[in-house]
């Protein structure tokens, strides 16, 4: 009641104030009119302006001072409602006691300009660069015929970080529908291989080149991918930064004391990687080939005297070059003492390529990641979850390459350069530091090069082994959009709410007294609450988001693809299954499900690597140059060894010898029964006669054809170590049986 009072008088106060308002201009414009007409002051009244248009305003004269003084009228009464007006208008806004936090409104969104696209907006005359889907706007409820989702696009050149727990939507809600709509390059890093069986179809159809780098699958579905081939290939004066650039990657120590072996290890990598590309074929220019060059073949040379030996070596008559020699040079500088510490740590960077798949993987070069602003390409970095922990250098030392290659030529000052690279780093921690994206990151993206970086929270980057704390807080800084999905961590929880601030709410409280003279009154205070507490937030939908960085935070919807015609209809575009479902029907969980597993969303047109004949061939020379390298570096055999050997097992050599010493021995008995010993001999070793020598093997008067059936292989390999050994060989245990 006391308030409806309280309005009452403020409205008729209101009036009453106008009126007078009105009265105060009437006599102003008189008092103006008789002025102008050098009449007399005593007709001035409220109505005398009034009585002059109705019966001299024909009057040229008379109407023109009864304009002015009309307009003075007019403007005593407004000029007090345009003063407080403008006051209202240019009041700053009020600042409450603990802030003002809210969600934007759409049309606060549509001034951030993420409903450009959606509403056909966007401006034209300019380079027009693509969108990253963020998020969605409803309009009407899923399922229903009037339902059309507005899409939040973020466009232009900068960075977005979606920070989502696991199992939250992020591939379904983010990454799919950015493969479905993204026109220019992308590369993905695809940790299950999902995305690759539902787009990769699509974007093939689409005019993009596709390809999928697999380095462990076994089956050999990949592209191979090895960036030496490209190196090699350079100009030598260019060639070197380019590996130092990457033997920097693989052999980077965090920790000063070791510094020494890592350069160390570099340079050995540097020098073997030259000699290669220097002397052998471009299916040598590989990381297993650096590796297994480096290795000693034999366990009893040293690392010292293989490089030696290295370096001795030429290329077709011409020495090896002096970045190549000066590399090698540098390593054996280091005393003997460190070679094997050197050795280990050079062999720990590589130690991924002794594996046949990698190497089989890195054999080649089928596309170059310095092409994807050239033409539209579609680069599928594939990782089953369970290598991570062993993959994430060859994820690293890709995305590095894919960044350094692209930072060679602003887009303004080469036109062949018109398309921007979407790289969506999923898990994006797990791949370790990429370290020119932790100290470029403020200026790539004016290379139109673009990120899309995914974590399940801010706190995964910040470890020791990732970006650290202040790395990770200059990477955030750098991504102009975050969005986020509802935490499930309580920090993540209260950093958010944190994040989103607070705001100011009106409290009542209500006091009553008892007793003779009872009484009663309100007070009303500001009191401090988060825009959304932390349990707020963790008990969200989970198909509900929040988008930070364009002004006022949005809560908005995740935009899956399987609830909008617009991704289902391009994927039916390619997949028949998914068009026998019908176009106004969305299919079922099941349904996609099958449409993923038969192969039609994904792209087939991959030449299988044989990985199993690669390794076969390569493990074969491998082999043979480790018996070779035996043989051909053994000691002489001595005495003791020999007879050590005859003992257990008598061979066609020792025979001979027998043979040879009981000859000529007997030879003072007489012709006849040397002759005689002679046949008796040849009989016995070709077994014609019965007696059992019982070895079966071939005398050196003897040939292979003599030899009894199931030895002659036997007999091949004993005659060698006589008769074919060169003059002045040395010969070993081993090599004395040929194992």
């Amino acid at each position: 009641m006391k308030s409806l009072v309280g309005w009452l008088l403020v409205v008729f106060g209101g009036l009453a104030m106008l009126a007078a308002l009105v009265v105060a201009g009437q006599y102003a414009g008189a008092k103006l009119f008789v002025q102008l007409q050098d009449l007399p002051a005593s007709i001035v009244g409220v109505w005398t302006l009034l009585d002059y248009w109705e019966a001299y305003g024909h009057i040229g004269k008379v109407r023109l001072a009864l304009l002015p003084a009309s307009f003075v009228a007019a403007l005593v009464p407004l000029l007090p409602l345009v003063v407080v007006a403008l006051s209202f208008a240019i009041k700053r806004p009020k600042r409450e006691l603990h802030g003002s936090a809210r969600f934007a409104k759409r049309n606060e969104i549509r001034k951030a300009g993420l409903l450009d696209e959606a509403e056909g907006r966007v401006k034209k005359g300019r380079r027009h660069y693509p969108s990253i889907i963020v998020g969605r706007l409803p309009s009407g409820k899923p399922g229903r015929p009037d339902y059309s989702p507005r899409y939040l696009t973020f466009i232009g050149q900068q960075f977005v970080m979606l920070a989502a727990p696991t199992r939250s939507g992020k591939g379904v809600a983010v990454v799919i529908p950015n493969l479905l709509t993204y026109p220019d390059s992308i590369i993905v890093l695809d940790i299950k291989g999902e995305n690759y069986d539902v787009t990769s179809q699509y974007r093939k159809n689409c005019g993009q080149a596709v390809y999928r780098w697999a380095p462990f699958d076994e089956s050999g579905f990949t592209h191979a991918w090895n960036p030496l081939v490209k190196i090699a290939k350079l100009p030598p004066h260019i060639r070197i930064g380019r590996l130092q650039m990457i033997a920097a990657r693989l052999y980077h120590s965090p920790d000063a004391r070791n510094k020494f072996f890592y350069d160390s290890a570099a340079d050995l990598f540097l020098g073997v990687a030259l000699y290669l590309m220097e002397t052998k074929k471009e299916e040598a220019w590989t990381f297993g080939e650096v590796l297994r060059e480096a290795v000693p073949i034999r366990p009893d040379v040293t690392l010292r005297a293989h490089v030696i030996d290295m370096m001795e070596r030429d290329r077709d008559g011409e020495p090896l070059s002096g970045d190549c020699l000066g590399a090698l040079a540098r390593l054996l500088s280091a005393p003997d003492e460190t070679m094997g510490n050197i050795s280990k740590t050079f062999m720990a960077g590589l130690t991924l390529f002794a594996n046949p798949i990698v190497d089989a993987a890195t054999s080649r070069c089928d596309f170059d990641v310095a092409d994807v602003r050239r033409v539209p390409m579609s680069i599928y970095l594939v990782l089953p979850a369970a290598k991570l922990s062993i993959a994430g250098l060859l994820a690293n030392l890709f995305f590095t390459q894919w960044i350094e290659d692209n930072l060679d030529e602003l887009p303004e000052a080469n036109p062949e350069l018109k398309y921007q690279c979407l790289g969506i780093l999923d898990e994006a921690p797990a791949v370790g530091k990429i370290e020119i994206l932790d100290k470029a990151n403020a200026f790539i993206a004016g290379y139109s090069i673009r990120l899309l970086t995914i974590l399940q929270s801010k706190s995964q980057g910040e470890a020791p082994d990732a970006y650290g704390v202040h790395g990770m807080r200059t990477l955030v800084t750098n991504h102009a959009l975050k969005v986020i999905y509802p935490p499930r961590d309580t920090h993540d929880s209260k950093e958010m709410s944190e994040t989103l601030g607070y705001l100011t709410e009106k409290a009542k409280s209500t006091s009553r007294t008892r007793g003779r003279s009872s009484s009663s009154g309100e007070n009303t205070s500001d009191q401090k609450r988060n825009l959304m507490y932390a349990q707020e937030l963790e008990i969200m939908p989970q198909s509900e988001e929040m988008i930070l960085g364009v002004g006022l935070p949005i809560h908005c919807e995740k935009a899956f693809y399987y609830e909008d015609r617009l991704f289902i209809d391009r994927l039916r575009s390619v997949c028949s299954l998914l068009g026998e479902v019908g176009d106004k029907k969305l299919p079922t969980e099941a349904e996609l499900t099958e449409a993923r597993v038969s192969g039609q969303l994904r792209y087939q047109g991959i030449e299988i690597i044989k990985i199993a004949e690669i390794h076969a061939k390569r493990s074969a020379r491998i082999a043979a140059a480790v018996r070779a390298s035996r043989q051909a570096g053994a000691s002489p055999i001595t005495a003791k060894e020999r007879l050590a050997l005859d003992q257990a097992v008598p061979s066609g050599f020792s025979l001979q010898k027998v043979r040879e010493q009981m000859l000529d021995s007997l030879f003072a008995i007489g012709e006849p029964i040397d002759d005689d010993l002679r046949r008796m001999f040849a009989d016995a070793i070709a077994g014609n006669t019965g007696i059992a020598l019982g070895m079966g093997l071939v005398g050196p008067d003897s040939t292979a054809s003599e030899a009894p059936a199931g030895h002659a292989a036997d007999s091949g390999r004993q005659g060698n170590v006589t008769e074919h050994a060169p003059a002045g060989a040395p010969t070993t245990t081993e090599a004395y049986h040929h194992e």
